[in-house]
């Protein structure tokens, strides 16, 4: 059987969609894509696209430290940083080597896990409330913080990690409209330098 998404990650493909559709062109840099670069299907065509990676075993454009971005100052107008900051010892320093990167009015899209369970891929540091991310995102002009997913999607996703059957269901339930909650799997950050 193929392997089904979590909610938390088709609530975050779809948040992410409706927020790479007001990129403009130029150039993209996604950090931390991994192996998978499905993100730059959503970009504005034409835009030039770039993905960093720790290691060249992911396949990345350039092989490097989010903490010490290989970029020149003002470099690139959009960066895409997706369940990122939980797996880096020092975020706020990622943040502001995203923030120098980025050339001025640049936009940087990215997300984080916060009730979800542990992970790996290096290492997982922890968790942001969505008033700690707006802290770590502090160096920017304009910052949207977006809660993603619902009590139900939260509980479904920890259950699954163990009854993947219940995975089956994601695909309709990711419809399912968060109410204002406490509750959330993740965040997703819309920030403008």
């Amino acid at each position: 059987m193929c392997e089904q998404p979590t909610l938390a990650r088709l609530t975050l493909n779809r948040a992410f969609r409706g927020a790479a559709s007001h990129l403009r062109l130029g150039r993209v840099l996604e950090v931390g894509a991994g192996m998978y670069h499905h993100h730059r299907a959503h970009l504005p065509a034409g835009s030039q696209y770039f993905s960093l990676n720790l290691q060249f075993s992911e396949k990345p454009t350039i092989a490097g430290d989010a903490a010490a971005l290989p970029v020149r100052d003002g470099s690139v107008d959009a960066i895409i940083m997706l369940e990122v900051l939980e797996h880096v010892p020092h975020p706020q320093q990622v943040v502001a080597e995203c923030h120098r990167a980025l050339a001025p009015g640049g936009t940087l899209i990215g997300s984080t896990r916060f009730i979800y369970p542990q992970h790996g891929a290096p290492s997982d540091y922890g968790r942001f409330t969505a008033e700690g991310l707006a802290l770590v995102f502090g160096c920017f002009a304009e910052c949207r913080i977006e809660k993603l997913g619902n009590r139900l999607h939260t509980v479904l996703d920890i259950l699954s990690e163990n009854v993947k059957i219940l995975r089956i269901m994601n695909r309709a339930l990711q419809y399912i409209r968060p109410v204002p909650s406490t509750c959330y799997s993740g965040l997703l950050v819309v920030a403008r330098k």
